[in-house]
């Protein structure tokens, strides 16, 4: 369908759950209007957000984002868990699309999957279905898990060194302090991310980081 349909009417179903979910009633009487199905939405978000027949990438991150949202409050994460496309392929999917182009917001939903798990996270809501998807990862998915923590490492290794690149910037130079201020403040929120995740990874799964294949962290010049 994708070989016919315009990407416009992706971001258009995408738009309208937006907006009959902030409407008046909000959305507990959604899943009661007979043609919107909030399980068929989830089953279409997770089966095609990694679908590389979406050639533009923009339309990918606005699923991602829509994606990211709904994880975010807590009435939707029960819909995710007894979704069966999300059962089966969510926590797979995600892992093997954390690259280049989608790292940020594909961290951000791991993030929101990982939550009440780690250091500071005490009595906070969370996911059980797909923390227990997350935690066996390794062991079901040894391949695809092998290279997503490659590129974490990676990433996070990227992001701590922009991150001290940007102090040195900010205390140095006679840059808008302002615009290096948020600079700062994104790279050191990025990084916590990613820290956030290998944290969840160490204490949930140590031997993913203590066995297996050396990941190969590469060192910026």
């Amino acid at each position: 369908v994708f070989q016919y349909v315009p990407e416009c009417y992706i971001e258009a179903m995408v738009d309208s759950f937006h907006a009959l979910r902030r409407g008046d009633p909000q959305f507990a009487t959604f899943p009661a209007m007979p043609d919107l199905s909030l399980d068929d939405l989830i089953t279409c978000l997770v089966r095609h957000f990694s679908d590389t027949r979406i050639v533009n990438p923009d339309v990918r991150d606005i699923i991602l984002q829509s994606m990211s949202m709904m994880l975010q409050h807590e009435q939707f994460v029960p819909a995710f868990e007894g979704n069966l496309s999300a059962k089966k392929g969510l926590v797979r999917k995600l892992l093997d699309s954390f690259d280049a182009r989608f790292w940020i917001p594909i961290s951000n939903i791991l993030i929101r999957l990982c939550k009440g798990k780690g250091f500071g996270q005490g009595g906070t809501f969370t996911s059980d279905t797909f923390q227990a998807r997350l935690r066996t990862s390794h062991s079901d998915e040894p391949e695809i898990f092998n290279n997503f923590m490659t590129r974490l490492f990676n990433m996070l290794n990227w992001t701590a060194t922009e991150f001290s690149v940007s102090i040195k910037e900010l205390l140095s130079s006679n840059m808008d302090h302002q615009q290096q201020q948020r600079k700062c403040s994104i790279m050191f929120e990025l990084t916590c991310n990613l820290l956030r995740l290998i944290e969840f990874f160490a204490i949930q799964n140590p031997s993913c980081l203590v066995g297996g294949e050396d990941f190969e962290v590469k060192v910026p010049r």
